[in-house]
């Protein structure tokens, strides 16, 4: 029992550890704003500190004299690439600093003040800047650091104010603090210099002077992967966050956490209502399967790959990946040789996307049991080619009639004397026309009725329309190689 709590324990710690996150940056910005007196009075002025030309970052007053009165405060800029919605638990600012200062022992000391600093005066211009340090509320106030401290250290583990003002600006893509001396109003002998310098040493540049180190619980993101078949959400999906994809139930929930690889995987060959579903990606060119990211109010398009990499982003709570599956329907052809044999059931022959265009074709003789039979056409579309182009709306199986020349299925097919059923025509070539399958037949001999040939195309002359008891009644036109013209 105690190796179990332990081990509850031990796996508690693990996850609370790999579970929490820390931002860990120095500065990417910085506004160093001076405020000075000439004979207009105040003026206002902004600098930004770059290593190769001005490596210096002033907060405090370093005047050339009692009546410019030149003071310094500057402005860090970090970036903040925490997930909205987490929670900051802790934090720390370093800052490395030297101090300069005319003023003698006891007063030779300045006292660091931290302050808030608005998102949206990032911009704004010196004099406004200047006076919404004065206005912003003030998170931290040192103690007095003396002019014998070069190159110090501060280490300041942030207290509730810091974590507050943070948590409240983490839809902000930048974090801001202001720097500013507590003496910026006493100028004259020996107190006109009296300032602290934001570096590390001479030759580190001041973007590395101050760290910001702040430590969160990412927010948990709830999202929902799943298939869509015309609006059936079930089957099954590959999922993976950040590994591989392994197969999951649809709808399948997961959470995750800002910049996490949610690996999504759609499934081919899934069966629902009868049909088969797969991703159209190359199997048909219209109607082509995809994967969308849907929120309550919007739907953003990820693409048409089968298996897709999707990082969680801000705002994606509730979101649902979904993949569009698309009917992929069966095309079955029977060939009819019921004249005198069976109907034969060729099972599925092709497959076609829905909303897509595909071809489907028959041989034009057959032989069954020592019968060769003759392509007559599609019973759905006796005026259809072979092959023939379909646009299918379900499973559909189309059938090709076959015709034995030359016989009837009908014993009485010339049992009616009164009609004629063959004809010579001036030429000399025969016509046969009589009733098989329940339809009407033409058929032509050229060698005096040694072969015969199906005629109209080898399609019946009643096409899809039931007839019998047929009649030659063929009229001739004049014709100067027959003796008579006419029969």
């Amino acid at each position: 029992m105690k190796r179990l709590l332990f081990f509850m324990l031990a796996l508690l710690i693990f996850t609370t550890i790999t579970f929490s996150q820390t931002l860990d940056h120095y500065s990417t910005d910085i506004q160093e704003l001076e405020k000075y007196y000439d004979s207009f009075g105040a003026q206002y002025r902004k600098d930004y500190p770059n290593p190769s030309l001005d490596n210096f970052s002033y907060v405090g007053k370093n005047a050339t004299n009692t009546n410019t009165k030149n003071t310094f405060r500057s402005v860090y800029t970090w970036i903040n690439n925490i997930p909205q919605n987490s929670v900051i638990t802790s934090g720390t600012l370093y800052i490395k600093f030297t101090i300069t200062s005319e003023q003698a022992y006891p007063n030779d000391y300045i006292k660091l003040i931290i302050k808030e600093f608005p998102h949206s005066y990032y911009s704004n211009s010196t004099s406004n800047q200047w006076s919404q340090i004065d206005n912003s509320q003030t998170l931290y106030t040192s103690d007095k650091i003396y002019k014998n401290v070069n190159y110090g250290t501060l280490t300041i583990p942030l207290d509730q104010n810091f974590i507050n003002y943070f948590q409240q600006n983490l839809n902000n893509t930048q974090f801001h603090l202001a720097f500013r001396s507590s003496d910026e109003e006493t100028f004259g002998t020996n107190m006109n210099v009296n300032h602290l310098d934001l570096k590390i040493n001479p030759s580190v540049d001041v973007f590395n002077a101050v760290r910001l180190v702040l430590n969160y619980e990412p927010a948990e993101i709830t999202l929902t992967a799943k298939n869509n078949m015309n609006g059936y959400e079930g089957g099954i999906i590959g999922v993976g966050k950040n590994t591989t994809v392994t197969s999951k139930t649809s709808p399948y929930p997961l959470t995750a956490i800002k910049n996490d690889d949610i690996n999504l995987l759609a499934y081919e060959n899934q069966s629902y209502g009868g049909y088969n579903w797969i991703w159209n990606d190359t199997e048909g060119t219209e109607n082509k399967s995809k994967w969308v990211k849907e929120t309550v109010n919007n739907t953003v398009p990820l693409g048409n790959t089968q298996s897709k990499t999707y990082k969680v982003v801000d705002g994606d709570d509730g979101a649902n990946l979904i993949g569009y599956l698309r009917k992929y329907y069966k095309i079955y052809r029977n060939d009819d040789c019921s004249e005198f044999d069976n109907v034969i059931n060729n099972g599925v022959v092709t497959h076609i996307v829905e909303q897509n265009s595909g071809s489907i074709s028959t041989p034009t003789t057959k032989t069954v049991n020592g019968k060769t039979y003759k392509f007559a056409g599609w019973t759905d579309n006796f005026n259809a080619p072979n092959p023939r182009t379909i646009t299918p709306n379900y499973n559909e199986t189309y059938t090709a009639l076959y015709k034995y020349p030359t016989h009837s299925n009908n014993i009485n097919a010339y049992k009616n004397n009164s009609q004629r059923k063959i004809v010579r025509i001036a030429n000399g070539d025969l016509y046969m026309v009589y009733e098989s399958l329940g339809k009407v037949w033409l058929e032509k001999s050229t060698d005096n009725g040694s072969t015969w040939t199906l005629s109209n195309g080898g399609q019946p002359l009643s096409g899809s329309n039931e007839a019998k008891n047929p009649a030659n009644r063929l009229l001739w036109k004049y014709n100067s190689s027959s003796p008579s013209g006419k029969i």
